[in-house]
């Protein structure tokens, strides 16, 4: 798992990962971003924004599409938990499925930090790794990351239905 760089290289990146990064368009033009995206070899963009947050979201939302990359969306507060665990629930499979099938999978909020991290440390633990040890996973990653400890609860919180 690693932070998308500005300037990212196909050659340095294995199919089959777990990436953080910002909003798309935060820091480059949407296009330019989901061209990254695409030379990563992402399938999934898992967006964690509020709608506020993605003022031009239905031009990301058509990049990604004929980038031919799947954005689902789960608004979550800022330094909020998901809404709810039947929404996590939904996602979560979704995202699996991808990890279980070797795909490369993307998780974005506005900065790529509280709730991407969080997000991201779910994953692992979800995927048999302890909370202590996918929380240090994902700031080695992105120092910084999970900002708040009800974010670092919600990592070790029970999925299970």
């Amino acid at each position: 798992m690693a932070a998308l760089p500005h300037s990212p290289s196909p050659e340095a990146w294995r199919h089959g990962a777990l990436l953080i990064l910002p909003c798309p368009g935060r820091r480059r033009p949407f296009r330019e971003d989901v061209g990254s995206l695409r030379l990563l070899r992402v399938s999934c963009l898992l967006g964690l924004a509020e709608p506020h947050e993605l003022a031009d979201a239905d031009w990301l939302g058509t990049e990604l599409a004929e980038a031919g990359i799947e954005w689902l969306q789960m608004p979550v507060p800022d330094f909020g938990t998901p809404p709810s665990e039947t929404a996590w629930r939904a996602a979560a499979a979704r995202i699996h499925a991808r990890l279980d099938r070797n795909e490369t999978v993307a998780v974005h909020c506005w900065g790529g930090l509280g709730r991407s991290g969080m997000v991201a440390a779910r994953l692992l633990r979800e995927r048999g790794r302890t909370p202590a040890t996918a929380l240090a996973r994902v700031r080695r990653a992105r120092p910084g990351a999970v900002e708040t400890a009800e974010q670092e609860a919600w990592i070790a919180a029970d999925s299970a239905p």
